[in-house]
């Protein structure tokens, strides 16, 4: 005989997370928990100094708490209330998501502490911005996600290498080249994506030892990949635009997971060493319309001279 469970007693269930997910967890609307935490004088303080600073830098506006979203409510084991939720703060150049343990005690919010220390921070680099300074943000450890608008047209050398919780970075059109190491040493990043003509080159170590960076879209007009470019990085496969025409010493060194990369239409300089340590490289595919190199068996060759540039082991 099948049972049937009553209405009450599947939402009895339902909320004791027995069947399915909990019941919505309620709290202070927005409004009345922006107010609370002015009160209690945590509002504009509940960011690290590394993020004030990047705030004060881009001359952007305070940021404001746009979304709450509760996960739990609790007794704290005296008369307050804690209240576990994801908070969202915005303004013009950064998007952050935090979890906060918030205690009330009757109406007034008596603690605030970080449930852990896990925060996503998007750091948008904005359109009255038009270059970012060399050095400008190297070793910042709280930039989760970078976005570079179209209007920005440089970036200075080594502006966020070792910025070692960077995972996604989105350059626009504007960036004509990409400097000396811009990246490099950001050992979590996993992708980059250039979404429009420029830029041109992408120089000397710029993503060199980031160790995760396994994506990659390439700008349509790039030409030039300088030495140690890419050095360490964890791609499989590495497909460049027909205008690349050069390939820089090291440029591909230690890149341990390349199986695959191809000579473009343009190239007329690769250099013996850039493939340097690519042990699993396996398949070097040469555009047809290229007039300086050829694959003769397993040996890419340099037709001018016959120089065997590398042999795929």
């Amino acid at each position: 005989m099948k049972k049937i469970i009553s209405p009450l007693l599947a939402v009895f269930l339902l909320c004791t997370g027995l069947v399915l997910s909990g019941c919505a967890v309620k709290g202070p609307d927005l409004d009345q928990l922006k107010k609370d935490l002015k009160a209690a004088g945590y509002y504009d303080n509940m960011m690290p100094e590394s993020i004030q600073a990047i705030e004060k830098d881009l001359y952007a506006e305070a940021l404001a708490l746009t979304d709450v979203e509760y996960e739990k409510k609790s007794n704290d084991g005296q008369d307050g209330t804690v209240y576990t939720c994801k908070l969202t703060f915005e303004n013009e150049i950064l998007y952050i998501e935090g979890d906060y343990a918030i205690t009330y005690s009757g109406d007034a919010i008596t603690a605030v502490d970080r449930v852990n220390t896990d925060r996503f921070v998007r750091m948008t680099v904005p359109d009255y911005v038009s270059e970012v300074d060399s050095y400008a943000y190297q070793g910042n450890t709280d930039i989760n996600e970078l976005v570079v608008v179209d209007s920005v047209t440089g970036i200075g050398e080594y502006a966020f290498s070792d910025c070692t919780a960077l995972k996604k970075v989105t350059i626009g059109g504007g960036v004509t080249m990409m400097s000396t190491g811009v990246f490099k040493g950001c050992t979590a990043l996993e992708s980059v994506t250039f979404t429009g003509e420029y830029p041109l080159a992408i120089l000397k170590e710029c993503f060199s030892g980031c160790t995760s960076l396994k994506e990659i879209t390439f700008s349509s007009d790039l030409e030039f990949i300088g030495s140690y470019a890419f050095a360490d990085c964890a791609f499989t496969s590495l497909e460049f635009p027909d205008k690349v025409y050069q390939y820089s010493a090291s440029c591909f060194s230690n890149c341990m997971k390349l199986k695959s990369i191809n000579i473009t239409a343009d190239m007329k300089s690769i250099d013996a060493t850039s493939f340097e340590g690519c042990d699993k490289l396996s398949k070097i595919t040469v555009s047809p319309d290229n007039e300086y190199y050829e694959m003769d068996g397993n040996d890419l060759v340099e037709i001018a001279t016959g120089t065997v540039i590398y042999t795929l082991g």
